[in-house]
């Protein structure tokens, strides 16, 4: 397989605004398609910024129906249907977006329909409902979603929110979303690669000397995103505290960060 790489759009999570900070969106780019993993504010802009070509983008992620992690998905879609007309290319796949919750993608698409041209496109869009279990898997990348417990059920019994593990590059890599602790991810943590979970909720330190100090959990490399405040507040304390935790340094987030896979 040709590069796979791992890109940071935004790294904050649901908290006030923050300089140099957006909400919570990450891209695998694997073979030839890209493959993003939630839709916070800005996410499109970051993406485009990066040099990372969109008319590439073959499926979305949403992990849970918050703003923070769907605030960019409107314009995301917008941006899909600008750059085919710019750029005078089209998009050649369909492109799904997977979602706990379909009544709110439907809505971001009835907004758009008041937008330039009634928002026809060139290309085909496909929601789809979230569940649990292989939700997505090409020749590139395998997708499994995990429920958790960082919402209740909706009205008809669903599950509102979700952590994945995506295989890739012969890595299993597993995206927390938001949640109640690492036990919510139980599953996927025995056989780990890369684990990368939020801050949002939960104290760097406190998390990596869990993952140290349980044998059940096999975590090789871990990665903190979707900062909250009370990280960023004492960022410096945290990463000492973290290290000492994990025996070195986690990677720590950062907007417009690329990481390589392979």
């Amino acid at each position: 397989m040709s590069k796979v790489k791992l890109h940071i759009l935004g790294s904050l999570s649901g908290t006030e605004p923050f300089e140099g900070r957006t909400h919570t969106a990450f891209i695998i780019e694997a073979g030839q398609y890209l493959y993003q993993f939630d839709a916070g504010e800005c996410c499109s802009r970051s993406a485009h910024l990066m040099g990372l070509d969109l008319l590439k983008l073959r499926a979305v992620f949403i992990s849970h129906p918050h703003m923070d992690h769907v605030g960019g998905l409107a314009n995301l879609l917008w941006t899909l249907r600008k750059l085919t007309n710019v750029q005078l290319r089209n998009i050649e796949n369909l492109v799904e977006v997977y979602t706990p919750s379909l009544q709110q993608y439907q809505a971001i698409l009835a907004l758009l329909r008041y937008t330039e041209g009634g928002f026809k496109c060139s290309f085909e869009l496909e929601g789809k409902a979230m569940q649990e279990g292989c939700v997505f898997k090409d020749e590139a990348i395998e997708v499994n979603a995990e429920p958790n417990t960082h919402m209740e059920k909706d009205e008809n019994g669903r599950h509102q929110s979700y952590s994945f593990q995506i295989k890739v590059a012969g890595k299993k890599i597993v995206y927390s979303g938001d949640v109640s602790g690492l036990a919510d991810m139980r599953p996927y943590l025995a056989d780990c690669d890369l684990l990368m979970m939020e801050t949002g909720h939960h104290h760097p330190a406190e998390v990596a000397a869990e993952l140290r100090r349980n044998p059940d959990y096999k975590v090789k490399e871990l990665l903190f995103l979707h900062h909250g405040r009370r990280f960023l507040d004492h960022y410096e304390e945290t990463c000492r505290q973290t290290e000492e935790a994990w025996g070195s340094l986690p990677i720590i987030a950062e907007d417009g960060m690329s990481i390589d896979l392979n």
